[in-house]
């Protein structure tokens, strides 16, 4: 079964992520990290069917209306934190010297 073969590649590239002693050899470290695709891949598996998915869609489009306006509000938060915070900051702090500073503050923080 191709799921098993997965799955033993898998297993196999995580024992030797694990155990790599690679001593600064970065393209190793990196061929083996590509491996950790396939753990992906493995996580699909559980989920054959994708009742799962199926049931996080189900509730996103039922509750789309709350979910926009909860975004909304967030983004409002965010515009009206990072003018407050310039207001504040804009004299004292020279890192908040224009309003984009602030909102990058904002939106990092």
């Amino acid at each position: 079964k191709p799921f098993c073969v997965i799955d033993i590649i898998v297993l196999i590239a995580s024992i030797a992520v694990v155990s790599a002693k690679t001593q600064g050899n970065i393209f190793a470290t990196s061929a083996l990290r590509s491996l950790r695709f396939l753990q992906i891949l493995r996580m699909v598996r559980m989920d054959r069917r994708g009742g799962t998915w199926k049931l996080l869609g189900s509730v996103v489009y039922a509750h789309s209306k709350e979910l926009i306006t909860a975004w909304y509000i967030g983004f409002l938060v965010l515009i009206f934190s990072s003018f407050l915070v310039y207001l504040v900051e804009k004299d004292a702090n020279n890192q908040f010297s224009t309003y984009a500073d602030a909102l990058w503050w904002g939106t990092i923080t």
